[in-house]
């Protein structure tokens, strides 16, 4: 068939809404194939057929041998690689795979020496132990939605640099019999994390010895992102201790987060436990937290501080940032339980950004603040109208503020248009 079609020298094919396509041709004859997509064919059950006329033999090899790119979605009743074994399929350099609702696709393929970036999604049916064992893999992006009641088992394969996790709940560490098995060592190179909705990950009551050992293979990292995970109650100093490296912490819509130490601890031993725990961190961004209280960290090296729509969060939630002579950088918005500005963050000798939205209870700032307002480089002051009145011309700030290169005091009128949209956007 190919020989007929006279597409031998074919590169790139895409198969689309062939709807009653049970069998695709011996696409693998391509020798210069390198990128294949197929799409929407709920007709198909496996990438290569029986072994009819396209495949001599049950046990023979199949070669994808020049195949790149790989990425298959909405093939809705594909089950496996191939209908006899799987196994025997070989995608010697494809570097990059992409799977997308594929509920009913059991595995990956084992034969990826050189994959380099996997994504998974709505593919629930897919077994996480093989993606442990990719030996190129820097990148993955993977969904689960596991409903099976035994536990799936993942370790990051150790080449792996940028991850992102997606619904992780029924899912535990590899044995550590298996590791030995498998010969692998610490995952050292992994510095980008993204955790989204996977609350087996964190310490919450028998799980907690099962959650903490996922960590060890993060030591390397330097972004974190924690997002709408609700077993985040208090603040993961366990789950933290092990990240030296860590610059950049984000953490968004953990709704439980109260913030707060699960141990009670006095906050001269806290500040001394944070700046060993967190020893590199420069940006901490926390957003829509409802019920975060506190945030116990008091890193020297912070440069960036970003806190929006966390309006439990008091003044005195913040008493254990001090120490903030490097810090650069403040965003705070919708911080309505404020009703003043922090003592403790005073003297920012290093400040030279400052933007406040929405922090009515925000007067004024204390004096020390005031002898750094004419340094800043930049300073947004909208929605804290005692502030406003204090900044704009005739003000008691306004020969402190009048020098900022970027300087913007937005009145009530003003602020309309912008409400406006954060409404409609369900900010």
């Amino acid at each position: 068939m190919m020989e007929d079609l006279n597409i031998r020298n074919l590169k790139r094919l895409k198969l689309k809404k062939c709807i009653n396509c049970a069998e695709i041709p011996a696409i693998w004859q391509l020798s210069l194939l390198e990128n294949l997509h197929l799409e929407e064919m709920k007709g198909l059950r496996h990438i290569v057929g029986g072994t009819g006329k396209h495949v001599k033999g049950s046990q023979s090899l199949i070669t994808f041998s020049a195949l790149k790119v790989l990425i298959i979605e909405y093939l809705l009743n594909l089950e496996n690689w191939r209908e006899e074994d799987s196994d025997l399929v070989d995608f010697p350099n494809l570097n990059k795979l992409d799977i997308s609702r594929c509920g009913k696709l059991k595995s990956i393929p084992v034969r990826m020496p050189l994959l380099a970036s996997l994504r998974v999604y709505d593919s629930s049916e897919i077994k996480l132990h093989n993606i442990s064992n990719l030996p190129m893999l820097s990148s993955l992006h993977i969904q689960v939605a596991n409903s099976c009641s035994e536990p799936d088992a993942f370790r990051p394969p150790k080449t792996l640099e940028k991850m992102k996790i997606i619904g992780f709940e029924n899912v535990i560490p590899l044995e550590e019999e298996e590791e030995d098995q498998l010969i692998c060592c610490q995952t050292k190179s992994l510095y980008i994390l993204t955790i989204f909705n996977s609350n087996c990950f964190f310490s919450c009551g028998p799980t907690e010895v099962v959650a903490l050992g996922f960590w060890k293979y993060f030591e390397a990292l330097e972004y974190l992102e924690i997002s709408n995970c609700s077993a985040v109650e208090f603040w993961p100093e366990e789950e933290f201790r092990s990240l030296k490296c860590l610059k950049n912490l984000w953490i968004i819509s953990c709704l439980n987060l109260r913030g707060s130490l699960q141990v009670a601890v006095s906050m001269s031993s806290s500040c001394e436990h944070w700046e060993d725990s967190l020893p590199h961190l420069e940006l901490l961004r926390i957003t829509d937290c409802s019920e975060l209280v506190e945030i116990p960290i008091c890193s020297k090296s912070l440069t960036n501080i970003i806190i929006w729509d966390c309006p439990k969060l008091s003044r005195e939630g913040l008493a254990h940032l001090t120490n903030l002579s490097e810090l650069k950088t403040i965003h705070i918005d919708g911080l309505t339980n404020w009703g003043a500005w922090p003592d403790n963050m005073e003297h920012l000798p290093s400040l030279e950004e400052l933007r406040i939205y929405s922090c009515p209870g925000i007067e004024s700032f204390p004096e020390g603040l005031q002898q750094r307002l004419s340094s800043l480089q930049y300073l947004v002051i909208d929605g804290c109208p005692a502030l406003e009145r204090r900044c704009r011309v005739g003000g008691d700030y306004w020969h402190l503020v009048s020098d900022i290169p970027n300087l913007r005091i937005v009145n009530e009128r003003e602020s309309f248009p912008k409400k406006l949209l954060n409404c409609m956007s369900g900010r």
